[in-house]
């Protein structure tokens, strides 16, 4: 079997909200059945994976911020505690990539 992977442009513009990559040797999406697939390289697969993932970040934090609704209860010292665990947690990976060599394209 095939283990290059592959990206469907088709389904990742689709409002399914992912997208779909086959390890599949025909090369036909499983999801749309389209056989536009194309090879994705490391750089587009990271930009896809981090574009996604920075998404569902912001969608969180979205959720977190209807917290302050006043139907809620919190102290100031709640809410130090929460951001000061968020902020750490946002320095700590942004540190992983900066200690991570940097990869490089070879052509």
């Amino acid at each position: 079997m095939d283990k290059t992977l592959y990206f469907c442009p088709t389904c990742s513009t689709s409002e399914r909200g992912y997208p779909a990559i086959s390890p599949y040797s025909e090369r036909q999406c499983p999801i749309c059945g389209s056989a536009n697939l194309q090879l994705e390289d490391r750089h587009h697969r990271f930009l896809r994976l981090a574009m996604r993932r920075g998404q569902v970040v912001a969608s969180d934090l979205e959720k977190l911020a209807k917290l302050s609704h006043r139907a809620y209860e919190y102290t100031d010292d709640d809410i130090d505690r929460l951001f000061d665990h968020i902020r750490a947690s946002v320095d700590e990976a942004e540190q992983a990539f900066r200690k991570s060599p940097k990869r490089k394209l070879h052509l």
